[in-house]
């Protein structure tokens, strides 16, 4: 009897576990969050002459993943951030390679010659593809390419507004020999001004150049109204002292690579007074709120936040929310979360997949602050 008895109490409780086992399963389960589910691939130059921005721009990604999880109720061990150093297109190749040996959700890159190198193979790859460089119409030539940062296409319509403000009629440009700058006065800055008896001369200068005078002499002789100086922030700066030496009319107007210039140990007297274009991010007062922003992202870092970090920041937070949302990132996800409002204002996307917005115009005050002249 006993026996029967305990018999009876082992098939009642196996049937109660099969029961609650049956019921749990009927219930909604959370998306797990297992750590390194999301993996994003960095590609671009974090040392040598060329690495400020990018580095800025790492700082804010890393910071705007961070809050971003916490502010969602994401682990932040989601999200694995693989960052490797490619300061020319032949190393970018390398690395990609690399990173596609494993599964990657989300790939950064820059600038444009290492973007423009990767794109093909990234494309193939259906990877979701991120892109620090300035090319005006780069992302258009693939669907999984996005661009949430500053670029010529939105600089060159400004460059046209600013001519045709000051009402040049002779405008000299001194610029890098990249295709990318080549391109922002070939298809939309001179073009702008066809049978509108506006002349242009434009110079051009290898990467390496040590010769700043010359190019700046020719700019004298065309006697222009204006004269924009376009390229790095290293060659930016000494073309600068160039210009304003020997050409004698008109004004100067320099490319937003200039911005860097303002965060390098120069002699403010050496900067002031020049007319720069700017993201909004460094130009006062034209986004509010951004004073906590940038305390805790220099008592973090040590260093001033500068508009890459701000882009990164609000990169992040699109890859964070389009993983709490859907369960993965990828370009679809990416796009849903779009248009939202980020730390630099609205973070909205055109059909090539760059983001819709403007550019402003700034000028280095006599203490290094920074005047508005256009929003």
């Amino acid at each position: 009897m006993l026996e029967r008895l305990n018999g009876l109490r082992t098939a009642a409780i196996g049937l109660a576990g099969a029961l609650l086992m049956a019921a749990a399963l009927l219930l909604p389960v959370a998306p797990a969050q297992a750590a390194g589910e999301v993996r994003i691939a960095v590609n671009g130059p974090l040392t040598g002459p060329i690495a400020l921005i990018f580095v800025d721009y790492t700082k804010g990604l890393q910071m705007g993943l961070d809050d971003a999880a916490a502010r969602l109720g994401v682990a932040r061990d989601t999200f694995d951030l693989d960052m490797q150093d490619a300061g020319d297109a032949k190393t970018a190749i390398t690395v990609v390679k690399k990173h596609l040996l494993e599964p990657v959700d989300v790939y950064i890159s820059g600038y444009s010659n290492q973007s423009k190198a990767i794109a093909p193979e990234l494309d193939r790859a259906g990877v979701t593809h991120f892109m620090i460089s300035f090319d005006a119409f780069l992302a258009r030539h693939g669907v999984d390419r996005l661009r949430i940062f500053p670029n010529y296409k939105l600089e060159g319509p400004l460059y046209v507004d600013y001519i045709k403000a000051k009402e040049a009629k002779r405008v000299a440009v001194i610029g890098l020999n990249f295709a990318s700058i080549d391109e922002q006065f070939a298809m939309i800055v001179e073009p702008a001004f066809a049978g509108a008896g506006v002349e242009f001369m434009r110079e051009m200068y290898d990467f390496n150049t040590k010769d700043y005078n010359t190019l700046a002499l020719k700019a004298a002789r065309f006697k222009p109204d204006l004269t924009i100086i376009s390229g790095f922030a290293f060659h930016v700066y000494p073309f600068l002292k160039a210009v304003r030496t020997y050409v004698k009319t008109g004004e100067v107007l320099t490319t937003m690579d200039f911005i860097d210039l303002l965060y390098k140990d120069i002699p403010t007297e050496e900067l002031v007074g020049t007319v720069f274009t700017s993201p909004h991010f460094e130009l006062p007062g034209v986004i509010p709120g951004l004073d906590d922003w940038k305390e805790a992202y220099k008592a973090r870092f040590g260093t001033s936040a500068t508009y890459a970090s701000a882009y990164a920041y609000d990169t992040a937070a699109m890859i964070v929310t389009a993983y709490k949302n859907n369960g993965k990132v990828d370009t679809s996800t990416l796009r849903g979360v779009t248009p939202y409002q980020g730390l630099i204002g609205n973070i909205e996307l055109d059909e090539d997949g760059d983001i819709v917005g403007s550019l402003g115009i700034g000028q280095v005050n006599a203490d290094r602050s920074v005047k508005v002249l256009q929003q």
